[in-house]
Formats: structure tokens, C-alpha cells, sequence
């Protein structure tokens, strides 16, 4: 004879239904949720690689460079709060490209963080050539960057030891200088409220880093 569930036996069963269907899906949402954290996280640190391989490239193999205009020489170097324009020196890969690149750091229209460059060296005017600019993102969802530059102002004086000066932190580097900063410090801020920094010497063009004779803070001409 074939037995019958009762009511109670049938509420209890669709019950116990019910509490693993329940727990296999808060499983699964949070295995969804750890998942979308985890790469997250991942997309997250390969930008820090990229915003740190690039620029340290760059920053590292920083160079002076000046361009003949009418009123004297121009400095191609441009350090902003929130932007830079400098020159770098790369590896020669063909005879046309040359072995600099003048570049531009700065946070676009759409929240990207940016170098721009060309292989011919910017004019009076210090305009890009659209045809000959090239890109490279280097970080999105990026709110700001803050950029300061490294700098010894203090004048030598009988008896006083070089070693013994410490570089002071600027917010912007005068464009009228005739020396590169000794560091730069770039602080990436992030729109979901994280925020990294970075720092990195450049290559030896700093004013107590040059022979000869030396004036800083003048005019070029």
C-alpha cells in the first residue's frame, strides 16, 4: 500500500527545500562577489605596474633640452601641479624616430591617465603634431594626479658640505630654471578613494650635478 505524506511532512520538506536553495545562492553571490573583488583588485595592481614601469622609464632618462625662439632659448621642461612636459631620452629603434621622446603627463577629459609624446621636439609654441602624437594610457577611473618636483635652493657656502643639503618639495618647478628637479614625486588619485604614490630620481642633471659654471634661477638666453 502506497503511503501518503502528510500535510505537515510536505511543509517541512518544501521548508528544507527552501533553506538550501537559499544557501546555495548566497553561496554563489558571494562566490560572484569575491570573484569581481578579486579581479578588481588585479586590474588594480596592473595599472600600479604599468603607471610604475613607464614612468620610472621615463622619469629616469629625463634630459635638459632647450629650443631656440625668438625672445632667447626656451625650456621644454614644465613641471605643473597636475601635469608635466619634459624630455626623455629612449633606445634608438630606426633612424627616424630618433632617441628622444618629448612627452606630456597629464589626467584627460575621461578620467585616464595619460603620456603623450612625438619624436620631433616641440616648437615655440610647444604644440603637439596630431599626426605624429601617440598615446599611452596608463591608468582609467583616475580622479587627479599630483606631481612635485625635488629641488636644493640653498647656495654652497665656505666650509658647508654638498651631501649635507636636502632637496625641497615643490609643488611646481619655476620654467625660468636652467636645472631639472633631482626627484619627482607623482601621487596618483584614484575615484574610488585610493590613492598611490610614486617616486623616482631623475638622471643626474640637477644643479649641483653639472661641471662648470653654473646660475640658476636666470633667464636663458
Amino acid at each position: 500500500m502506497k503511503q501518503k505524506f502528510t500535510l505537515l511532512e510536505m511543509l517541512i520538506s518544501v521548508s528544507l527545500f527552501a533553506l538550501v536553495a537559499a544557501a546555495g545562492v548566497s553561496l554563489n553571490v558571494g562566490s560572484i562577489s569575491t570573484y569581481n573583488s578579486v579581479n578588481d583588485r588585479h586590474q588594480h595592481v596592473q595599472e600600479i605596474i604599468r603607471v610604475d614601469e613607464t614612468l620610472q622609464r621615463l622619469i629616469t632618462s629625463m634630459k635638459p633640452f632647450w629650443w631656440k625662439a625668438e625672445e632667447g632659448k626656451q625650456n621644454l621642461f614644465l613641471g605643473l601641479p597636475d601635469s608635466m612636459r619634459f624630455v626623455s631620452r629612449g633606445s634608438v629603434k630606426n633612424f627616424k624616430d630618433g632617441a628622444f621622446r618629448f612627452c606630456e603627463l597629464y589626467v584627460d577629459d575621461e578620467a585616464q591617465l595619460v603620456v603623450r609624446y612625438q619624436m620631433r621636439p616641440l616648437t615655440e609654441g610647444v604644440e603637439f603634431v596630431e599626426d605624429e602624437t601617440l598615446y599611452s594610457i596608463l591608468a582609467r577611473e583616475v580622479d587627479s594626479v599630483e606631481l612635485s618636483y625635488a629641488g636644493i635652493e640653498h647656495e654652497l657656502t665656505a666650509g658647508e658640505n654638498q651631501a649635507d643639503l636636502l632637496p625641497e618639495w615643490q609643488a611646481e618647478w619655476d620654467e625660468l630654471r636652467v636645472d631639472l628637479p633631482l626627484a619627482v614625486w607623482v601621487k596618483v588619485n584614484w575615484q574610488n578613494g585610493v590613492s598611490e604614490n610614486f617616486m623616482w630620481r631623475t638622471s643626474g642633471n640637477g644643479r649641483y650635478e653639472r661641471l662648470g659654471q653654473w646660475q640658476n634661477g636666470v633667464e636663458l638666453k
